[in-house]
């Protein structure tokens, strides 16, 4: 996640990354919170591949948050999904 962070870094993008944490099995290893004008985002990653995503598009606020939860990701998913959530045309 730290690797991802430090080569995505942009200016129109703020990327605050916390963790990792303890591992227990029903606490998050990483928070990862994305603050741009196209997109806002709550990430919880937990240690056994899961995700939980919030997000809302600020420019929309009628449109209101958008929850998700994601299984068993690998590492190569959760870059692509990153990837997604921090480009302006990024579908979710």
């Amino acid at each position: 996640m730290r690797d991802w962070l430090t080569a995505r870094q942009a200016p129109e993008v703020r990327l605050r990354l916390e963790g990792p944490f303890p591992a227990a099995p029903m606490d998050p290893s990483w928070f990862l919170r994305i603050e741009a004008p196209f997109r806002e985002a709550d990430l919880l990653v937990f240690s056994d591949g899961r995700l939980d995503l919030s997000w809302y598009d600020p420019r929309d606020l009628d449109a209101g948050m958008r929850n998700e939860g994601h299984g068993h990701l690998s590492p190569t998913s959760l870059v692509a999904l990153l990837e997604r959530l921090v480009r302006p045309e990024g579908a979710v």
